[in-house]
């Protein structure tokens, strides 16, 4: 079990939300756009959607996806609300923020590098 769930959130995880991040910038998505205007403006609030599916996947046992988002939420919580913790993540980030078409990753930098999308 503690294999599985260390390859959910050391492998699956960075993928799916490299996925979904890349994804919601090709859609040109209104709330993740708002989410890079709140960074310039130094608003940034934190996020509901992804303690809300983590909720729903501990409610439901769905819990590599519960795992999943709360990794996301609380790393990416981490780097907007203290860069200082996990600073080449935040570094990371923040080359996203400005370079949006780079750096989809959120919790490792490995899936940028498979899909050349890395800027360090």
């Amino acid at each position: 079990m503690f294999i599985r769930y260390l390859i959910t959130l050391k492998l699956i995880a960075p993928l799916t939300e490299w996925s979904i991040h890349k994804l919601l910038h090709d859609l040109k998505s209104k709330s993740h756009k708002e989410h890079h205007i709140d960074y310039f403006n130094k608003t940034i609030n934190l996020e509901h959607i992804p303690i809300l599916i983590s909720l729903f996947g501990f409610y439901f046992s769905f819990n590599d996806l519960a795992l999943m988002s709360s990794q996301y939420w609380i790393i990416h919580s981490l780097i907007h609300h203290y860069p200082t913790i996990i600073p080449k993540l935040s570094q990371h980030h923040e080359l996203h923020h400005n370079n949006p078409t780079k750096n989809f990753a959120v919790s490792s930098r490995f899936p940028d590098y498979i899909f050349k999308t890395l800027l360090n």
